[in-house]
């Protein structure tokens, strides 16, 4: 299918730019799939966690899911550093939703063996790692770009972030330094507009957040974040310059928070039903579903199928998890490199 899509250059100057990029049949609805299996596997665990079947934090990535579907194929072969958030990021890069769910509950089939939890996934044989820790994701990333260029291993480093993580100094000190070491890093920024309950205009007066890249010298740029297709066509166009030699690039992403910042606690009463009503209808699901209707990638009865397909394996990814032994205690000391 053909991918049109438009994207806000902010970097050195601001100019519109349009991508348009030939994507195959297959891995777009690969893309939907990954997006709705996320979706049915968060919704067990969020009924999961109301029946208080394993402990800990809960954040889900509904309203995110195709941006971490669009970059992770793209940017490959990539190391990617994941927030909080990141469940879709998980999937897309290939980690088995059953050893997810697994690790969610803490269990010893978990990717972690159940030491890491929700916010500290860790699959190194796929290439990727969590941190619950807010911008930690921007240096570790680099730290793999910095390698992967000296040792000469042909991969970029990817760091997802959110708009209140453009904040941290660990942040900021990386967009420094990216440029000046030419690093191959693509930074991803998820902006949901809030940071927990604080809106992101509350919190900087220089929008979009990408333009801070411009003092730095990094390249940036600004695109909805809604459809996996067009996410992927922006995102593909950005990896081939940074592996051509070009510069370290962010790129900001604008995508719906469709659930509370964690689940149980927060409960958006600081959102207006208006605002929450327009989060919904930004709905990558849905977005997505709807570029693959009318490219004629899928019809409804075949994202019908796909739903139910994919609802199936998140309950059993979901029933196995909840089987699986806990961790014996002696190897608490265990996995610490």
């Amino acid at each position: 299918m053909q991918v049109r899509c438009s994207y806000l250059q902010v970097s050195p100057e601001v100019e519109s730019h349009s991508a348009s990029r030939e994507i195959a049949d297959d891995r777009a609805r690969a893309y939907l799939r990954t997006m709705l299996l996320c979706r049915a596997l968060e919704t067990g665990l969020t009924e999961a966690y109301g029946r208080v079947e394993f402990r800990g934090e809960l954040h889900l990535s509904a309203g995110h899911e195709a941006v971490a579907a669009g970059v992770v194929d793209a940017a490959e072969p990539c190391f990617v550093v994941g927030t909080h958030r990141s469940h879709a990021v998980a999937l897309s890069k290939g980690v088995d939703p059953t050893a997810l769910a697994a690790e969610i509950y803490g269990r010893d089939s978990g990717v972690c063996h159940g030491k890491g939890g929700h916010m500290h996934l860790t699959a190194l044989d796929r290439g990727f790692l969590t941190t619950g820790i807010v911008g930690a994701t921007v240096p570790i990333a680099a730290g793999y770009a910095l390698s992967a260029r000296q040792l000469n291993l042909g991969r970029i480093g990817v760091a997802f972030l959110g708009d209140g993580a453009m904040n941290q100094g660990a942040v900021l000190e990386t967009l420094n330094l990216a440029p000046a070491w030419k690093l191959p890093l693509l930074l991803v920024v998820e902006n949901n507009e809030l940071a927990f309950s604080t809106r992101t205009a509350d919190l900087s007066s220089i929008r979009p957040l990408a333009a801070r890249c411009r003092g730095f010298g990094m390249d940036a740029y600004v695109a909805d974040g809604t459809d996996a297709t067009v996410v992927w066509a922006i995102a593909a166009e950005i990896v081939h310059r940074i592996r051509a030699g070009g510069k370290p690039a962010l790129i900001e992403f604008q995508v719906p928070r469709l659930s509370g910042h964690l689940e149980v606690v927060d409960f958006e009463e600081y959102l207006a039903e208006e605002e929450k009503r327009r989060r919904v209808a930004q709905d990558p699901l849905g977005r997505t579903e709807e570029s693959l209707l009318r490219a004629g990638v899928l019809d409804r009865a075949g994202i019908e199928a796909l739903t139910s397909e994919v609802k199936e394996e998140a309950e059993r990814a979901l029933e196995a998890a909840r089987a699986a032994p806990f961790p014996d205690v002696t190897s608490a000391t265990t996995d610490s490199e």
